[in-house]
């Protein structure tokens, strides 16, 4: 199933996007005269995901629950950020459990994550090439 930027949730599916938080944030950019706040966001975002997502991984694999607590919080903060809703909640679940040094799902929420990232990434990639060119999302 193809996904655009906001999805509306439809078959019991939450919108892995929230279209407040980016609004939240041009508003920012907006009051911090920061012309390239969203933009450089978005490309840290859209960047160091990826690799957050490899070292989540290698830590599930490894039942490492340190790393995953550690990697799961700072990709939490940066979902959120974006309005990466459904990640943000998974991660927060992630973290919860390595917190609680139960690391036994801990693969199956990374799959989550991946998914959503593969959802998401698309929309946050148009988004961003608007917000470049000047033009409103």
């Amino acid at each position: 199933m193809t996904h655009t930027l906001f999805d509306s949730p439809t078959d019991g599916e939450t919108s892995h996007l929230d279209a407040g938080a980016l609004v939240k944030l041009r508003d920012i950019a907006g009051r911090i005269e920061e012309g390239n706040f969203v933009q450089s966001l978005l490309e840290r975002f859209l960047r160091g995901t990826p690799e957050r997502l490899q070292a989540l991984r290698h830590a599930a694999a490894a039942g490492d629950c340190e790393a995953l607590e550690l990697q799961a919080h700072t990709l939490k903060s940066s979902c959120a950020y974006v309005g990466a809703r459904v990640m943000a909640a998974v991660c927060q679940t992630l973290e919860s459990s390595a917190r609680a040094e139960d690391a036994g799902d801990a693969e199956r929420l990374v799959a989550k994550l991946y998914d959503s990232f593969e959802r998401i990434a698309p929309a946050l990639q148009e988004l961003l090439i608007e917000h470049s060119a000047g033009t409103p999302a």
